[in-house]
């Protein structure tokens, strides 16, 4: 699929509705997912690898600095990213720390607050905020072996090929869909209305879809922008008051969420949710 053209199938409004957003897996006594087969149970700081049999994999479980919050796996390796128990500087940020899967312990601690696995065991993190807007790539030995001046939801693909939809948290934004090179360099694409942007979703021609403000739109691999279809019409000053998610249905049905936060001195915030189950054809 290259043209896309949006159709609209439903679209509703919702009072007083928000997905929740999960803090950390040992907050709900959840578990954090690898693979089919393989996925990391938390109790408290502790962690132990599972197999579908929820059989211990390690000798004995590894000691988190924070609480387990996301994790990714790349090859025999994982990262992990934690949160912390008390607000601070950070908020809530932890440290990050990468796994041998093997062995069961921590190579190596670091910081950073998204991430994503390539191959090879290897993964790229990044944070934002103080001054710091940046990503770095560690390898299997967890040695930092590349950095950029970027960072955002990351989209890695089958060829290890790395965009980023940047979040800057500046108005108004300077942020881009970039593409990231091995030297170092940085490839410039598509601009951002505002940093208010999804998570993305990669489709099989690698090619990604995002929600911008109240923009779906969908970028190639080069970083171009190939389709543009406003959903719902967000004024700039307005734009932190709304977030959004979105969900590929099959292979080509798309359901989009914005939640649209009450604004005011009221008490409780309360969300209103712009629902729409899209075709694209």
């Amino acid at each position: 699929m290259n043209n896309y053209t949006p159709q609209i199938l439903e679209y509703q409004v919702i009072d007083g509705v928000k997905t929740k957003v999960r803090e950390s897996c040992s907050n709900l006594g959840d578990a954090l997912y690898l693979n089919d087969s393989l996925r990391l149970h938390a109790s408290g700081r502790e962690i132990n690898l599972h197999n579908i049999h929820s059989d211990d994999l390690w000798e004995q479980p590894i000691i988190c600095p924070g609480i387990p919050n996301k994790a990714w796996q790349s090859k025999n390796r994982i990262l992990l990213t934690t949160n912390t128990e008390h607000f601070h500087a950070w908020g809530y940020l932890g440290p990050a720390i990468i796994i041998d899967m093997d062995a069961g312990k921590i190579i190596r601690q670091i910081k950073g607050s998204e991430g994503k696995p390539l191959s090879n065991g290897m993964f790229i993190i990044g944070l934002e905020g103080y001054g710091i807007f940046k990503s770095w790539l560690y390898n299997q030995d967890g040695e930092k072996v590349q950095k950029w001046n970027s960072y955002g939801h990351y989209v890695v693909d089958t060829s290890d090929n790395i965009r980023v939809i940047e979040q800057d948290r500046s108005i108004p934004t300077q942020s881009h869909v970039v593409k990231l090179h091995m030297d170092g360099s940085i490839e410039k694409g598509a601009k951002l209305t505002t940093y208010n942007a999804s998570e993305p979703i990669l489709m099989p021609n690698n090619d990604i879809i995002f929600e911008n403000s109240g923009i779906l739109r969908i970028v190639d691999s080069d970083v171009k922008e190939i389709t543009r279809y406003q959903l719902l019409d967000i004024d700039h000053d307005r734009a932190w008051l709304f977030t959004s998610n979105i969900k590929l249905i099959g292979k080509n049905h798309l359901l989009v969420n914005i939640f649209e936060r009450s604004h005011g001195n009221s008490s409780p915030i309360t969300y209103k949710t712009h629902q729409w189950l899209l075709k694209l054809k």
